[in-house]
């Protein structure tokens, strides 16, 4: 009788189950054969069958456990059968492994400490850059060097009455004039500031007319001084790189040349005396001349000084509180990253909670492997040593792994890396088999 013919009468004359009182085993594992003898009404019958057993077991089955049996006597069917076929063990888990390599590339698994480290570095760079933008948008004591071009501008008339020797009433400026007829002088003080950049300003600016008498031996020595204000304080404000205005002024200019002329009448003096009409512009800082006219007092005739100013290319360091586009921006981008750095820390938080204040899906899974799996589960306390390099096997589940160590027979070691992740190793002649069980596997 070939192979595949006593397998297939073996299995079905395992099936009638009627015929047998009681199965009598006796295995002989070292050459993968099983001799079974069986009592049928008296008699002793013998059958081989084939397993993958490897210690030597002997047992009575009975009517109750018979289904076992023929279960059996089909898998070793199915082997004989297999072997006919060529089929190599060994090809399906070469194939497996390919498989199971292909998969783990696309898995990345960061352990729980590195995903903490890396979670706080992220939130200690936004929150510093955060803080570096606001104080940006703030310019919280930021000093910048700021260039700005200054002009300043005087046009005057002189106008004249009774007479009919001039054809306008009013004379244009540059000429030289009688005081006699003289009546007013108009003037028109502009000014004119260019900023390299956009800057806050908070100035004002006033025009006041100085008559001032000297003696007339020593024109340094002052006799007389009065100061008029002709126009009040005029505040300005705003954000801009340019600042300009422009003034008009009536000066009474026969008023002042009377007062003078009486003056030295009365004092009997031979004195010199001038009218200057002054723009202040008033800083912060400072007050300062920056446009004046000047004529003499008590003459027959009188010509008329202007001082401006002319600075070019000038620098100067201020305290920049402007808000602009570049402040806004610096406020939002800062905000949201600060929002950012808020949510990943909220997030941490809630990861480090979970895993330090309550029993995570892992621990609870965990405990029930080692409670419900104590028989055949050996606990390395100091983890994992193996005595030569082989070949390892990493499999999904703990339940492939199971299905490893039931066909070797072999016990399963747990080792503990850490408190997230776990090991657990069925060892075999040439192979590990190895579960890796991880906190982020349980994770939402």
């Amino acid at each position: 009788m070939n192979e595949d013919k006593k397998g297939k009468n073996n299995s079905e004359y395992l099936n009638n189950s009627s015929n047998f009182d009681s199965i009598k085993v006796n295995f002989s594992w070292k050459n993968k054969n099983s001799k079974m003898k069986l009592n049928h009404n008296g008699k002793m019958e013998e059958i081989e069958i084939l397993d993958d057993l490897d210690d030597d077991y002997s047992d009575t089955i009975t009517d109750d456990s018979f289904d076992k049996v023929t279960n059996a006597s089909n898998k070793n069917e199915d082997i004989e059968n297999s072997k006919d076929d060529n089929f190599k063990i060994s090809d399906i888990v070469e194939e497996e492994d390919s498989r199971k390599k292909k998969s783990s590339l696309n898995k990345i698994y960061i352990s729980f400490e590195t995903r903490v480290g890396v979670a706080i570095f992220f939130i200690f760079i936004l929150f510093l850059w955060a803080c570096i933008l606001i104080l940006q948008a703030m310019n919280f004591g930021k000093k910048e060097v700021v260039t700005y071009s200054e002009t300043s501008k005087i046009d005057y008339s002189v106008c004249v009455t009774g007479t009919d020797y001039y054809a306008n009433t009013c004379l244009d400026d540059g000429m030289e004039y009688v005081s006699m007829i003289t009546d007013k002088i108009k003037a028109n003080f502009k000014y004119n500031v260019d900023f390299s950049t956009n800057i806050d300003y908070d100035l004002s600016y006033h025009v006041v007319a100085v008559t001032r008498i000297y003696d007339g031996i020593n024109s340094k020595k002052l006799l007389y001084e009065d100061e008029d204000l002709l126009i009040n304080k005029t505040k300005i404000t705003g954000t801009n790189r340019k600042i300009d205005f422009s003034k008009n002024v009536d000066i009474d200019f026969k008023e002042k040349n009377n007062f003078v002329t009486n003056y030295r009448t009365n004092f009997s003096l031979n004195a010199s005396a001038s009218l200057e009409v002054i723009m202040y512009l008033d800083e912060p800082s400072e007050t300062r001349k920056v446009a004046s006219i000047v004529m003499p007092l008590g003459n027959q005739t009188f010509g008329i000084t202007t001082n401006i100013i002319t600075n070019q290319d000038k620098s100067v360091e201020i305290d920049n509180n402007i808000w602009n586009e570049y402040n806004i921006t610096c406020a939002i981008i800062g905000t949201l990253l600060i929002i950012v750095a808020l949510l990943i820390l909220f997030r941490l938080t809630r990861m480090v909670l979970s895993v330090t204040t309550k029993r995570s899906e892992y621990q609870k899974t965990l405990s029930r492997i080692l409670r419900d799996y104590d028989r055949i589960i050996v606990i390395a306390r100091n983890g994992f040593v193996t005595t030569r390099e082989k070949a390892v096997t990493k499999v999904d589940s703990f339940n492939e792994l199971l299905d490893a160590r039931n066909a070797l027979n072999r016990p399963i070691v747990y080792s503990r890396i850490n408190d997230i992740k776990s090991e657990f190793i069925v060892e075999d002649d040439d192979r590990l088999y190895k579960y890796v069980m991880k906190e982020a596997d349980f994770s939402d």
